[in-house]
């Protein structure tokens, strides 16, 4: 269904292109070939290539348009291995699996119409609303796929939707605002998967294999999805007010029968969050903070015997600093507390996390070699996630990147749980 959709959306486009002559802005083909090797088992882990085109239109004056896909195809992964279960996607927005080694996907297809103070867009998007880099408090629009876990890029993890978007300016104040009816929420890894969340927090407090088959039965209240977000600069600042309304990307779970016996019912509440960023720099420092309050947001609890829910004010906090080093030296550091209130013992999630990350880089040879070295650890569980990449840019068209990701600490911590998953990768990236 995907791959006939965009066929008509390309024939349609191309139909118009002709009629009104069409000025072609801009098309582009971006490919990548991986490599990764899993070095805990001393074993390949993937070997895959992947085509994204991305084709810009301006259809009028104030009318443009964007189609781009993605293809993948894979000679061997163990990332995931087999037909990866969709049931998280809307049906409009799953991906089409055209077989185990080969799938292709619609990433932004939308109409984009200029208004006199600001633009309205129509189709499947992405709706970017957080200033952290790596990590969410109100970047919240869009579910993510951890089938890499965080390894991946949030522009390539983040799950497009479609969406209507407005972004409007009136009076020194920038008002966006968007609409959904868009299901989809985040696409969780199975349990033979090369990063399956193993940890008991994200396994609705069950360790090792789950006991019980499960199904999915998607949303129990689906509205869709409802935003808003108020800006204004204060002080050099730019100080953002949000609102939200939309199903909970992350699932509950709960006990079931079924003519076939019991089951693991995983589902989805509505949640509502409000939230405030700032955004502002002095001298070589650049401040970030974002504060979001959910209220009585749905968690798990797990008494041994039973799966319950119950409802919590959930608060998140994050502050990231920038800081132009001496030697060209790039270092971002950023601390986040992730905290439920009143929580019972029988939490399935801890009440409290604290997440520490830090980001440095540094350009060689006239910016065509870069080094970076990315950290996070979790201060609960001791454990921690170092990755390290060396890109170096062949041409203008042609990067090589070597990377390494490692894994330590606790089983029972967002990274420890991947001790044995370490890896190395190489990448060459492409543009037409």
């Amino acid at each position: 269904m995907v791959v006939l959709r965009l066929l008509l959306l390309f024939s349609s486009l191309a139909c118009i292109s002709s009629a009104v002559a069409v000025e072609l802005e801009n098309i582009r083909v971006d490919t990548l070939f991986s490599y990764q090797y899993d070095t805990s088992s001393n074993e390949s882990l993937a070997l895959l290539g992947i085509i994204q085109p991305e084709w810009d239109l301006q259809l009028t004056e104030q009318l443009s348009a964007r189609l781009s896909g993605r293809l993948i195809l894979e000679q061997q992964d163990r990332l995931d291995p087999g037909e990866p279960n969709l049931n998280n996607y809307d049906g409009a927005t799953r991906p089409h699996i055209i077989n185990e080694r080969a799938s292709i996907e619609a990433l932004d297809v939308y109409l984009e119409l200029a208004l006199p103070d600001g633009l309205l867009r129509l189709g499947k998007q992405q709706i970017v609303w957080g200033e952290l880099d790596g990590l969410k408090v109100l970047d919240a629009l869009n579910p993510q796929s951890f089938e890499e876990f965080i390894l991946a890029d949030f522009d390539v993890s983040r799950i497009s939707l479609w969406s209507a978007y407005l972004d409007y300016s009136v009076a020194g104040w920038r008002i966006e605002a968007a609409l959904s009816a868009d299901t989809t929420t985040h696409y969780l890894p199975p349990e033979d998967a090369f990063y399956a969340l193993t940890a008991p927090r994200y396994r609705l407090g069950l360790s090792g294999p789950s006991p019980l088959p499960q199904t999915y039965s998607g949303s129990e209240d689906n509205r869709g999805t409802a935003g808003l977000r108020i800006s204004r600069y204060v002080g050099g600042f730019d100080v953002q007010l949000v609102a939200l309304s939309a199903d909970d990307f992350e699932p509950l779970g709960r006990f079931a029968q079924t003519p076939a016996g019991p089951v693991i019912e995983i589902y989805h509440e509505r949640r509502e969050l409000y939230g405030l960023a700032a955004a502002g720099s002095v001298g070589k420092f650049a401040f970030r903070g974002e504060i979001s309050f959910t209220p009585d947001k749905w968690f798990n609890t797990n008494t041994g015997t039973d799966l319950d829910v119950l409802q919590l004010d959930q608060w998140r906090g994050a502050i990231g600093i920038d800081y132009a080093a001496p030697w060209d030296i790039f270092v971002n550091v950023q601390y986040l507390r992730d905290e439920v209130q009143n929580a019972p013992d029988e939490l399935v999630r801890p009440q409290v996390d604290e997440i520490v990350t830090v980001f440095v880089r540094k350009q060689f040879l006239y910016e065509t070699l870069t080094a970076e070295v990315r950290y996070y650890t979790s201060l609960r569980y001791d454990d921690a996630l170092t990755r390290g990449r060396v890109s170096y840019a062949l041409s203008d068209h042609a990067t090589v990147s070597l990377v390494y990701d490692g894994f330590s600490g606790n089983e029972l911590g967002p990274f420890g749980q991947f001790a044995e998953r370490d890896r190395v990768g190489m990448t060459l990236e492409y543009t037409f």
